[in-house]
């Protein structure tokens, strides 16, 4: 960090990167070395090298699958598509 700038070589997890705030977070963390999964509903354009799509849903997930993937560092940014519904979706958004 002498140079004043952040080194990173991590793998990082993230969860809804595939939203609004993840489309400027995931290239960010790219120039910075890190090595990204990148979990969400929808399939991501113009994916760089280090970064890896995982489709899924978290309604549906396969936790034994995500356990076993290599990561350091787990970002969640993941928001319920049924947010606006609170608290009738309730059990969806929790």
């Amino acid at each position: 960090m002498g140079n004043g700038r952040l080194e990173m070589n991590k793998n990082i997890l993230v969860f809804g990167a595939s939203g609004l705030v993840g489309g400027y977070l995931l290239p960010r963390l790219g120039e910075l070395g890190a090595n990204i999964k990148a979990f969400g509903r929808n399939p991501f354009t113009n994916l760089s090298d280090n970064v890896t799509h995982i489709n899924g849903d978290l309604n549906s997930i396969d936790i034994d699958a995500i356990q076993k993937l290599d990561f350091d560092t787990l970002i969640y940014m993941a928001q319920c598509r049924k947010f606006r519904n609170f608290p009738e979706s309730s059990r969806s958004i929790f």
